[in-house]
């Protein structure tokens, strides 16, 4: 395993470069960046845009573009959950004009879910259009608006199961209706998080050796 297992792991997030660690806490109420970078929509909407064009950190313009049918200035990044069970990161849209919000995309790491892999499993099985993902994502599924991959990964510092690997379900789903067309797009960003929890923690397969291209890093 890699020497970083011995560095505590705060949150799921700070592996995946989602979020600033920088003793803001690890809450699902952490909104990310300062609330002044909003447009004048819905100044009151919940969450917050990002100062560049990576959404969630791994989620490149243009997907945003096409899950939001466009509507980009109107949509906010949220974290929903940071800690080690796992993270949740979504892209929303106002509702009526807000300020409620409905999410777009969602980014997600589910840590040592065995009912979160089954489940994967079994959508991929009567999903129309599902196949398996490529293999550097290890056991994984890619269908229309959805992409998942199940890896063994080391376990958080401080847990039970320390020093042992356990299930990581990594999943980018699309809950648009221009979203859900998308299929093959959504399989970057899935794979960029797990090269980044992979170069932290240690997966199986390992996706951070010498055969992974520079688009995996070329995030911030």
């Amino acid at each position: 395993m890699q020497t970083s297992r011995s560095t505590a792991l705060v949150a799921v997030a700070c592996l995946l470069g989602l979020a600033g660690c920088n003793g803001n806490g690890s809450s699902g109420d952490d909104t990310g960046p300062d609330q002044s970078t909003r447009t004048s929509a819905a100044p009151d909407l919940e969450g917050a845009v990002p100062s560049g064009d990576w959404w969630c950190g791994l989620i490149d313009r243009e997907i945003v573009e096409v899950a939001t049918d466009g509507r980009t200035e109107e949509a906010r990044e949220v974290l929903r959950q940071n800690d080690e069970e796992g993270y949740l990161c979504e892209v929303v849209l106002p509702v009526d004009g807000g300020p409620g919000t409905e999410p777009v995309l969602a980014l997600a790491v589910q840590i040592n879910d065995e009912a979160a892999a089954d489940a994967a499993r079994q959508e991929a099985e009567s999903a129309p259009g599902a196949g398996p993902g490529p293999d550097y994502l290890g056991e994984s599924f890619v269908m229309p608006g959805h992409t998942v991959s199940i890896v063994p990964c080391g376990a958080p510092v401080g847990t039970a199961e320390e020093g042992s690997e356990v299930p990581y379900v990594f999943s980018l789903r699309a809950s648009s209706e221009s979203g859900g067309q998308l299929t093959d797009e959504l399989v970057d960003p899935v794979r960029r998080s797990l090269v980044q929890v992979d170069q932290t923690v240690g997966c199986s397969p390992s996706t951070a050796d010498g055969s992974d291209d520079s688009s995996a890093t070329s995030a911030p």
